[in-house]
């Protein structure tokens, strides 16, 4: 399976873990890119992130 964000701008990598939203394949940039996107909504709204 491939990273779709990466698929997207036509490069080719391999997914290494799942969006929690919507299931997409994600390499490790995006998934590091995820996971703070999810801290950052988490220390403004005071909710955890699951």
């Amino acid at each position: 399976m491939n990273c779709y964000v990466c698929a997207q701008g036509d490069l080719e990598r391999v997914a290494l873990g799942l969006c929690h939203n919507c299931s997409a394949g994600l390499c490790i940039e995006h998934v590091l890119e995820r996971a703070a996107k999810l801290r950052l909504s988490s220390l403004s709204t005071g909710r955890p992130c699951l």
